[in-house]
């Protein structure tokens, strides 16, 4: 079997970490610089939002969090975090974590966790202007996020691997192998005619969102509790 054919099981039946390793083996061996760039982020993280692929902006509502005890009769949950909807936006924020942090995540949400993320103080402003006029020592007291989609941040792993699997077909169509997990000169010259970026960015059209800074939290709604996580920085556009 070539090392194409392997990579293209592995894609299949891997784990996530090990196909990114193969991946990069098989793009040293071919020097597609591209590709190699892609799989470096991946297993390391994006340093600029303009970079990641569409799969990494993940969906998102708003939701506010009461940081403590809210007395009854303001039209508000007393203690936790309360949903709100998209309040008619189109929320889609950046995940520029290495996968292995992405799967940290994954793994907080099997316990029962939320995810968030903190809103710029203009949305805050905005939303919380939305909520309740007449009780402003109220509303100044809670803070607004933005809650994750968690299948989308589950559906990650998944297509980075598709992605990987996309490729070594691709290759395979070329007549690229490996045979003896070498490839000839010939098979590196037609894996220079292999479109990487096609594969990489299936959806050009979906909306990119307002760059955010901040920290991604895992959150027990109904413990109210949080625990935060340092991002890169990205300033406001």
């Amino acid at each position: 079997m070539g090392i194409v054919n392997e990579l293209q099981a592995s894609a299949e039946s891997d784990d996530v970490l090990t196909a990114l390793r193969k991946a990069k083996r098989v793009a040293s061996k071919l020097n597609r610089q591209d590709i190699s760039m892609w799989l470096d982020r991946e297993q390391n993280g994006y340093k600029n939002n303009d970079d990641l692929p569409d799969y990494r902006r993940i969906m998102s509502e708003f939701a506010y969090d009461t940081n403590g005890y809210i007395p009854a009769g303001f039209n508000m949950v007393k203690t936790g975090i309360m949903r709100l909807g998209d309040m008619g936006m189109d929320l889609r924020i950046p995940l520029p974590d290495s996968i292995g942090s992405v799967l940290d995540l994954i793994e907080k949400t099997t316990q029962g966790n939320g995810l968030y993320y903190p809103c710029s103080p203009d949305v805050s402003r905005m939303i919380k202007s939305s909520l309740n006029h007449s009780f402003p020592h109220v509303v100044d007291q809670i803070v607004i996020m933005h809650q994750i989609d968690i299948p989308s941040v589950k559906d990650i792993p998944n297509q980075v691997k598709n992605r990987i699997l996309d490729w070594a077909l691709e290759l395979e169509r070329a007549g690229i192998h490996g045979e003896g997990h070498t490839f000839t000169p010939v098979e590196q010259q037609r894996a220079e005619q292999v479109n990487v970026q096609r594969l990489l960015h299936k959806d050009p059209d979906r909306v990119v969102p307002r760059r955010c800074s901040g920290r991604f939290a895992t959150c027990n709604a109904e413990r109210d509790d949080c625990s935060e996580r340092n991002q890169p920085s990205h300033s406001e556009d």
